[in-house]
């Protein structure tokens, strides 16, 4: 069977900012907002990257000008005593100023002379060394609790930042994530003809994208793709029922996404050569705004789970490319789909990525998110 066309996308050449690799990728016709949608959960996963790295490298500095802020004000109380004392002999010095001459004067020699000479400089110039220390702690203790206080401050402007950042990537996603499961419920006739039609030809074999040979295999249930719970469906078929307000994302909660869905996908790629990846796949998806099960489903049907690759750590039939490392191809791959296809499989999508088995195909790629997590999980 002939290996479909490979053409770019209808954006353009699609480029891993993050990443620096170019690829090419198949073609397919997709909504403007699926593009615009996946171009801004991408801006603002970038913002928020940037924003908590900031606020990473000010808790370092924070806390090191903590730890000297400490340790100044421990040495304060004893240099304040010996600024004391060391005023205190200057003055007394200075006030026996015709003592001092006269002990100098009754030197036995001129090396004598000298030698008296430079124990009263050690002297002054030790208690003189002493009060400029004092000076100096305290300069420093207050340029260290300014400089700490802009730092907090500063933290937590960055903060903000982040959460700001994270609450529009995570409106964008839902918007996506919503708009995907739109349109799973307008193409569910033809999504149950390729399911049905796989079912009639389980265990048979059939042609991917990358040219691979894979059998027919059909999921479950017929309502995998979407990951719609009964709940979301009643609310599709009652729009004017005003969903409940969902709590501000915070980075917890993010980690606890990605947490969780990287141990789903490394428990499904458990032995083949993309295991232990499960963590790349899963911020992606969150960072791109993908259903987090998709990637590695595709790559799953298209090439075992990275086993058959017909270029370099392509496992997925995405254009020609090569990619240098799992953790590259994975993220391009991921940021392709959700600029390229949307937010999660649908129909449409398996017509394009592979036009001649699209049934087929549909129907693997389901079975295999199915198998990831099931079709309440999305």
């Amino acid at each position: 069977m002939q290996k479909p066309a490979r053409h770019l996308l209808a954006l353009g050449i699609a480029a891993s900012l993050a990443y620096g690799t170019i690829f090419a990728a198949p073609t397919t016709a997709f909504a403007a907002t699926d593009a615009e949608l996946a171009a801004e959960i991408e801006r603002c996963s970038l913002e928020f990257a940037d924003a908590q790295e900031k606020v990473d490298s000010l808790m370092v500095q924070i806390a090191e000008n903590e730890e000297r802020l400490a340790e100044i004000e421990a040495v304060l109380p004893d240099q304040r005593e010996k600024t004391f004392n060391s005023v205190r002999t200057l003055y007394k010095f200075h006030q026996s100023g015709g003592g001092v001459l006269d002990l100098v004067l009754s030197a036995n020699d001129f090396n004598q002379f000298l030698t008296m000479v430079q124990y009263l400089d050690i002297i002054q110039n030790h208690n003189y060394e002493e009060i400029d220390r004092l000076i100096q702690l305290q300069d420093e203790l207050s340029i260290v609790s300014a400089t700490l206080d802009a730092q907090r401050q500063e933290a937590e402007a960055e903060r903000d930042r982040a959460a700001e950042a994270l609450a529009e990537a995570e409106a964008a996603r839902e918007e996506a994530r919503q708009a995907a499961l739109a349109r799973a419920f307008a193409e569910a006739q033809q999504r149950q003809a390729a399911i049905e039609e796989a079912r009639a030809h389980e265990g048979e074999t059939f042609t991917t994208a990358s040219g691979n040979e894979v059998q027919v295999q059909a999921p479950e249930t017929d309502d995998v793709t979407n990951g719609a719970s009964s709940q979301e469906q009643e609310q599709q078929s009652a729009p004017e029922q005003e969903p409940t307000p969902a709590p501000a994302p915070t980075v917890d909660s993010r980690e606890q996404y990605i947490s969780t869905w990287a141990a789903r996908i490394d428990a499904f790629n458990a032995g083949w050569p993309l295991a232990g990846y499960g963590r790349t796949f899963a911020e992606a998806a969150y960072d791109y705004g993908v259903d987090p099960r998709w990637s590695p489903a595709i790559a799953r049907l298209e090439s075992s789970s990275g086993t058959y690759c017909f270029a370099s750590h392509n496992a997925w039939g995405w254009g020609d490319v090569d990619w240098p490392d799992w953790d590259t191809a994975i993220r391009s791959h991921v940021r392709g789909l959700a600029s390229g296809y949307g937010y999660t499989l649908t129909w449409d999508a398996a017509q394009t990525y592979c036009p001649p088995n699209a049934s087929y195909w549909y129907s693997v790629v389901s079975s295999c998110m199915y198998e990831i997590w099931g079709s309440d999980s999305l």
